[in-house]
């Protein structure tokens, strides 16, 4: 019995042993497992808090409110904000943090369970506060964070709210069929689309609840929706009542009508083309806009000859206001074009044969240089002196437009074989605004002006320069133009048309600024004006170098900067678009402001001389030699001297100024 019991007490004791011995090692593995667990949390908190702050830091201005979870047991995360740079604490909470922060540890945020558990770096970081805590709620923090540009703001961020149920019902639009189906029409689509999933009814009376419409869309559920409907007859007017609802059961109260009409009888008639032209034009591509006057496909056959070749793609949309863009066109080449467009009933309209010519290659463009004469056209003097290379021939816009569309060249051809009969090269300028603007302009097109008095004497009108009726009118200007002289090899530079005092320069002088704001003004619209207008006569002159004349306008230079640097920028231009001064002095207080923008300017620069070399109070220091001077310290590289340099005395310089002249043409050369 007795060793019977000692055998039992033996078995009890190995036992116990046995059990202490797994609990022992059992919670010791499964202490390693929570600590690893701890561990892989933390550094995901680290990790995602880092690169959230690394990230915003760079992004300026951009804010974001972000839910960081924390690892377990931690009940708080404190942040010290150490930009511009870590403060001194004292007095606070936490006795561990201040002696981290004041000992200059490089740490700045800091996790709490009681006392400070982990600390870490998180980087640049400011807030409202030097130290603030964010508690943990359900293991989860909120901030909002701010990217400063070179650290990242933070601060604590209220709970987040659980996202309210949507309330809003889906957007619809897009609806079709609109306007007027041909004659014949009895089914069509409905279509129409929404914002969100959504289911879609209709009906054909109006102000029906959702629930209680009749119809339901065929196709309905996602974000396009669609149904045929038939029985149409020629003559009637539809008009169907949609309303949609989402996953949520948000329908709309309103009714989305979708109207339109079947013709009353068979549309015969083709639809009528207008303001056809050619945009944008690159050596290798060009864009062609036109009007119709009813909705209508929109088509472009074009090529070498009036037998065209090539027809694009027909564009089936049907629109009043068409483009067409064609490509891998061939640098300096003439293309011949017209447009094609087809109503909903299929009438074909065809329009007249129209060209424009693609630039060649920029290299291929011959910019001139030197001395040209700012006029003298007829006189024996200009044409026959040895430095003068051209001459610049004008002419007033409503002398060469008497009536729309009707051309009279006669006097711009008088100068221009007179030159050419010299063995000269000529420039062209036009005058469009003041004494150049036709009265038909404003009389017939009625476009809309202002008046000043030129030199306080001579009342002229100025149409307003950004006006669409204008614009158009000098791009037509400018298309007849080319299609004069934009082959001749003896033109050399092409100045734009300005609605200005004098119609060339970019002056406003005599005009009162109050009065043309009043009419619509803005430096935006004339900007926009500028560069449209340059645009269209470089269109107009694909092979020649174009001049933008500048002043101070509105009282600065910052609207003529504008309009130069754009269009020099202006790739589909190709550099041809240059500025020109036509007031170059020799003094630096006369315009300042626009003398620093042309010594800036990348592009090329033309001029013209302020006034005659006896009218010696107009030059610095009374001596005309300044203005090529400082014709070299702008860039210049072509300028236009009076007509009276080139004459002989006593009705002209005799010959003073001939070895700057000289000079003037041999450092010109070198711009080529």
């Amino acid at each position: 019995m007795k060793g019977q019991m000692i055998g039992q007490v033996f078995i009890y004791l190995v036992t116990l042993l046995l059990v202490s011995f797994l609990l022992f090692y059992g919670y010791r593995t499964i202490s390693a497992f929570n600590e690893k667990t701890d561990q892989v949390s933390y550094i995901q908190f680290k990790n995602d808090l880092q690169n959230t702050i690394k990230t915003l830091s760079l992004d300026f201005g951009s804010v974001k409110v972000k839910q960081f979870t924390v690892p377990d047991n931690i009940n708080a995360v404190c942040f010290v904000r150490n930009f511009p740079s870590m403060p001194s604490l004292s007095g606070t909470k936490y006795p561990i943090i201040e002696d981290s922060v004041n000992s200059g540890l490089d740490k700045n945020v800091f996790l709490i369970s009681g006392n400070v558990k982990e600390s870490f770096f998180a980087g640049k970081i400011s807030s409202a506060e030097d130290l603030f805590c964010v508690p943990a709620i359900e293991g989860k923090i909120k901030l909002r964070m701010e990217g400063m540009g070179d650290h990242t703001s933070i601060s604590p961020q209220s709970k987040p709210t659980p996202s309210p149920t949507p309330t809003t019902p889906p957007t619809l639009s897009n609806g079709q069929p609109t306007g007027i189906s041909p004659a014949g029409t009895t089914s069509t689509t409905l279509r129409v689309t929404t914002d969100e999933n959504a289911n879609c009814k209709y009906s054909t009376t109006p102000n029906v609840a959702y629930a209680s419409m009749p119809n339901t869309f065929s196709t309905t559920g996602g974000a396009a929706h669609s149904t045929v409907i038939s029985g149409l007859v020629n003559g009637r007017t539809y008009s169907y009542y949609a309303r949609c609802q989402d996953a949520t059961g948000n329908a709309n109260s309103n009714d989305y009508v979708i109207t339109f009409s079947v013709a009353s009888t068979i549309d015969a008639t083709p639809p009528v083309i207008s303001s056809v032209t050619a945009t944008g034009i690159t050596s290798s591509s060009a864009t062609i806009p036109w009007n119709t006057g009813e909705p209508a496909t929109s088509q472009i056959e074009y090529g070498l000859t009036i037998s065209y070749g090539t027809l694009t793609s027909e564009v089936m949309t049907l629109v009043t206001s068409h483009s067409v863009t064609l490509t891998g066109l061939t640098a300096g080449t003439l293309y011949h074009y017209r447009v094609k467009s087809k109503d909903a009933s299929g009438n074909l309209a065809t329009s007249d044969d129209f060209t424009f010519t693609t630039p060649p290659p920029t290299s291929q463009i011959i910019k001139p240089t030197g001395i040209f004469s700012s006029s003298g056209a007829g006189s024996t003097g200009v044409l026959s002196h040895s430095e003068v290379r051209g001459v610049l021939v004008r002419a007033l816009w409503s002398d060469i437009e008497p009536t729309p569309g009707v051309f009279d060249f006669s006097k711009i051809d008088q100068q221009v074989t007179a030159v050419k009969n010299a063995g000269k090269s000529y420039s062209l300028a036009v005058g469009a605004g003041g004494p150049g603007s036709p009265a038909w302009l404003m009389d017939t097109l009625k476009a809309p002006y202002i008046t000043y008095l030129f030199r306080g004497t001579t009342s002229y009108r100025l149409p307003l320069f950004w006006d669409a009726t204008v614009q158009d009118r000098l791009n037509q200007l400018a298309q007849a133009l080319g299609n004069k002289y934009g082959s001749d090899a003896s033109l050399k530079l092409v100045y734009v048309s300005q609605m200005t005092a004098n119609g060339i320069e970019g002056h406003l002088s005599y005009v009162d600024m109050t009065t043309l704001k009043n009419a619509g003004y803005t430096d935006d619209k004339w900007v926009e004006a500028g560069k449209q207008t340059a645009k269209n006569f470089a269109n107009a002159f694909p092979t020649k170098a174009i001049a933008f004349e500048v002043h101070e306008i509105n009282g600065g230079s910052t609207v003529p900067s504008r309009i130069i640097n754009d269009l020099w920028n202006d790739a589909s231009l190709g550099h041809r678009v240059g500025a020109a001064m036509w007031w170059i002095s020799g003094k630096t207080n006369y315009q300042s402001s626009i003398i620093d923008v042309l010594k800036a300017y990348p592009g090329d620069i033309y001029g013209q001389v302020i006034g005659r070399s006896d009218e010696t109070t107009r030059f610095q220091n009374n001596d005309y030699g300044t203005v090529f001077t400082q014709a070299k310290e702008i860039g210049l590289r072509y300028i236009e001297p009076w007509e009276y340099e080139f004459k002989p005395a006593p009705n002209g310089a005799g010959g003073e100024w001939d070895a700057i002249f000289k000079d003037f043409n041999q450092y010109a050369d070198t711009m080529q």
